[in-house]
């Protein structure tokens, strides 16, 4: 390559023969020759190379051609417009884009000539190069008749990069014409040039009729990036005509969200006439178009009015908007002093502000509830609160209702009285309902005219149970307005009133004690004693045994006396219904206060045998360690008990625990055999004859607990315990046992027996020491023994050492002599070899002597030439 390019201008004809070459790295290195030679011979033959499918020769053809220019200028521009693929043609225009300024005059030029399919290169190389001499041709192209809807959209683009005025009024002019993508075009370029052609754009629309064009001019407007809407609002104010004003104002409208802060920042414009534009053009936008706009609108004290006035027309889309501006510092109170102007559509919305966990906006929204009731009256006010109250349903987020209930139990409590007794009337706010009642009632000035009313609702059948829940929430302090309605006329109000007071429970227990002893009203004293009944044990069965343990004697009375009716009642109910005697004997198990548990007992016993047996039995089977206060109950009781513990006892499954507690008792008692059998037995599973492995400490418990039974009890007396000691035919541990009990003592004959222990032990200490002595001596003479004996294995030793050399010697001896042996074994097979091989050779030599003769009788024998 060098060589040819230094050769030069002769070459050039032969590289030129090498284009047409079938390898592309041989084309591509001729074209980088030429390119660096600039010979115009080679023009020609390079542009034809525009159509190489290689892209390594086309780029290569690209550069060349760029350093043709200016020459290769029209030869290119040619390409474009004749050349029969349009492929080259854009290869082409790739090129004089790429050529850059000294292009412009030959392709205007080349547009000024006549147009075709291919003009549109030559625009988007004009496009390219966005040279304003190209301004004119182009507004002269698009005058020109019959354009190809390719090119004029490609004027169009290429129009649209020059931010020169001269390019609105064709781009205007083609808004007019049919051609969807061509007006498109236009609408998009003439948006493009944003300010240089909002003039024009606006002056367009100054016509009395609405149009094609009108509606594709404003378009152009709303797609302008930035949005005019200033200028808008500006040339609304010098608009020549109505009809523009109309125009502009569509623009502003249907541009929506863009044009909304715009619209709102001149509300207050100078010109009433804009201003009155303006609130036209709002009021035809879409809540959620404006509502932001007046909402950041509230920020400036000067439009805030205004756009309050004009957040009122949106009610659906600035209502919640609202609410969640309450936490504001800055806004949050113009909002709370706006929201009541909405009227009753804005409670539901407010729930979210009640419910905000912003403390200010919790605050703003009850505010906002408050203004709302008073600013009415009369009827309209009650209204409100009921509307308020069913805020309730559906279920309320918690601070919600609380926010609520504490509305209507404080700051509007003179007035939600009789919208609570109305949400009585509704299930699903009966609860919440209820709660507010009770709130009100712990007003000292409300108490007596809530609950009065709350009665009162009793005997109205829609409010009676939304009623029943909120005087049982009340508790004790109803209970004797409502006692007095027990016996009413109305049986459903009647009936009514035993439920509230079986409801309230404990602090009921008064009234029914009250009605209880009052002997002359009969109906009162039942009615009271069904409401009793019906009570819910676990409700009142701590407090009955708490008045039972206390110290004043009513409430003592009135315990023994309800807790006697009460028991008296379970009693006619299944075993497994009962609870007030479980009840006391559980508190005597776990209660410390000895005197305490004596009363309870003392019920228990007055309730008889047959009311406890069975309870106090179970109660020992749950849990024999009992305490003993409990445990002395069963001595009590009568024969039934007796047998049922001796049921208990002979059970095989029952634990030893329990039979020791019951054998206790028993013993003291009816003494069954199968008690006194355990004390007989007891040498059997005591100490004396306990085993590795075998001990009975369960059978022995039962034992002695059954024989403190039978002495404690004096069953078994002085008499009983001498017939025992008396008896030769057991001299086992119960004897024992009688003896100690009757007074004999062990101790001075365990002493004596002591002391020729110790002296048998003396005895066994002197001989044991002559024994230690003996051994000592013995041991020295084993000591000695064992000296000799090291001695004597010392001199075996060496004896045996010079034995092991010895027999070492002979081991190796006779390893030679087996060597020796094996050497001469193996001379003897190489000898013997050697004498075969030598009778052999002796042999084959017989045999040759035996073959010459008959080879000398042949005169051309071998043997004769080598003589």
């Amino acid at each position: 390559m060098q060589a040819l390019q230094e050769i030069g201008s002769p070459a050039v004809p032969r590289l030129i023969e090498r284009l047409n070459n079938p390898s592309e790295i041989v084309r591509t290195r001729v074209v980088q020759i030429l390119s660096e030679a600039h010979d115009f011979r080679a023009l020609d033959p390079l542009l034809r190379l525009l159509g190489d499918p290689q892209q390594s020769v086309r780029q290569q053809v690209f550069q060349a051609l760029k350093l043709y220019a200016p020459e290769s200028i029209p030869g290119l521009i040619e390409r474009i417009l004749t050349d029969a693929d349009d492929v080259v043609a854009e290869r082409a225009a790739t090129v004089l884009e790429s050529i850059g300024e000294p292009v412009v005059e030959p392709v205007i030029d080349a547009l000024s000539t006549g147009s075709s399919g291919r003009t549109r290169f030559l625009v988007q190389i004009l496009e390219h190069l966005h040279d304003p001499r190209a301004i004119q041709a182009l507004i002269q192209l698009l005058e020109q008749p019959q354009l190809e809807q390719l090119v004029i959209i490609a004027i169009i683009r290429a129009l649209c990069q020059f931010q020169d005025v001269r390019v609105v009024k064709p781009l205007l002019d083609i808004l007019s014409m049919s051609n969807t993508l061509v007006y498109e075009a236009a609408i998009q370029a003439l948006s493009q040039l944003g300010l240089v052609a909002f003039d024009g754009l606006v002056t367009a629309l100054d016509t009395p009729n609405e149009t094609v064009v009108t509606q594709r001019v404003r378009r152009a407007l709303m797609m302008m990036t930035p949005f005019p809407g200033e200028r808008l609002v500006a040339a609304l104010e010098q608009r020549h005509s109505a009809a523009q004003g109309e125009q502009i104002l569509a623009v502003l409208r249907d541009k929506g969200r863009d044009a909304a802060p715009v619209l709102v920042q001149n509300l207050l414009h100078r010109d009433e006439s804009v201003r009155e534009y303006i609130q036209q053009a709002l009021e035809q936008m879409p809540g959620t178009t404006v509502v932001p706009a007046l909402l950041e609108a509230l920020y400036q004290p000067a439009t805030r009015n205004a756009a309050s006035s004009l957040l009122l027309k949106y009610p659906d889309v600035a209502i919640p908007a609202l609410v969640s501006l309450l936490g504001e510092h800055e806004r949050g109170p113009i909002v709370a002093d706006l929201l009541p102007r909405y009227g009753l559509p804005v409670l539901r919305p407010l729930v979210s502000g009640l419910n905000d966990q912003r403390a200010t906006a919790r605050e703003m929204a009850q505010r906002v509830v408050i203004t709302l009731v008073r600013q009415r009256q009369g009827q309209e006010q009650q209204e409100i609160v009921r509307e308020i109250v069913r805020l309730f349903h559906p279920t309320l987020p918690p601070y919600a209702r609380e926010a609520l209930l504490d509305l209507l139990s404080e700051t509007l409590a003179d007035v939600s009285i009789l919208a609570l007794l109305d949400g009585l009337e509704d299930a699903r706010l009966i609860e919440d309902v209820a709660e507010a009642f009770v709130r009100l009632a712990r007003k000292p000035a409300l108490h007596e005219s809530v609950l009065n009313r709350l009665v009162d609702a009793l005997f109205n059948e829609e409010q009676r149970r939304g009623a029943e829940i909120a005087l049982i929430r009340n508790g004790g302090s109803v209970v004797t307005r409502v006692g007095d309605l027990i016996v009413n006329s109305d049986p459903a109000v009647a009936r009514s009133a035993q439920f509230i007071l079986s409801e309230i429970g404990v602090p009921a227990l008064s009234f029914i004690w009250t009605a209880q002893s009052d002997r002359n009203n009969v109906p009162r004293r039942e009615a009271a004693m069904k409401v009793f009944r019906s009570m819910a044990p676990e409700v009142i069965k701590d407090e009955l045994v708490s008045l039972l343990v206390g110290d004043n004697r009513d409430d003592i009375a009135m315990a023994v006396s309800l807790l006697l009716e009460r028991i008296y009642e379970e009693a006619k109910l299944d075993y497994q219904e009962h609870v007030m005697v479980p009840e006391l004997i559980d508190f005597v198990e776990h209660s410390t206060a000895q005197e305490t548990n004596l009363r309870v007992m003392a019920l228990l016993l007055l309730l008889g045998e047959q009311a406890i047996i069975d309870h106090l039995v179970q109660s020992l089977i749950n849990n024999p360690q009992q305490r003993k206060q409990l445990i002395y109950l069963f001595l009590l009781l009568g024969s039934r008990t007796q047998h049922l513990l001796l049921e208990v006892f002979d059970d095989p499954e029952s634990p030893a625990a329990l039979r020791a507690e019951i054998a206790s008792v028993l013993s003291m008692t009816i003494a069954p055999e199968d008690v006194t059998e355990y004390v007989y037995s007891i040498d059997r599973y005591g100490i004396a004859n306990r085993r590795p492995g075998s001990p009975y400490p369960e059978e022995l418990s039962v034992s002695l607990r059954a024989l403190g039974g039978l002495l404690a009890s004096g069953q078994w007396d002085v008499r009983k315990l001498q017939e025992l000691r008396e008896d030769k035919s057991d001299q086992g541990a119960l004897h024992e046992v009688s003896n100690v009990l009757l007074g004999w003592r062990y101790e001075p004959q365990l002493l004596k027996l002591q002391q020729d222990l110790d002296q048998q032990r003396e005895t066994f200490k002197k001989e044991l020491l002559t024994s230690a002595m003996k051994m000592a001596e013995q041991q020295k003479t084993i000591s000695g023994l064992e000296e000799e004996l090291i001695k004597v294995k010392e001199e075996q030793g060496f004896n045996e050492d010079e034995i092991k050399k010895v027999m070492s010697d002979k081991e190796k001896l006779k390893t030679n002599v087996d060597q020796l042996t094996k050497e001469r074994n193996r001379l003897r097979l190489e000898l013997d070899q050697a004498k075969r091989d030598k009778e052999d050779l002796a042999e084959q030599y017989q045999a040759i002597q035996r073959q010459q003769p008959s080879s000398r009788s042949q005169p051309g024998s071998p043997s004769q030439r080598i003589r």
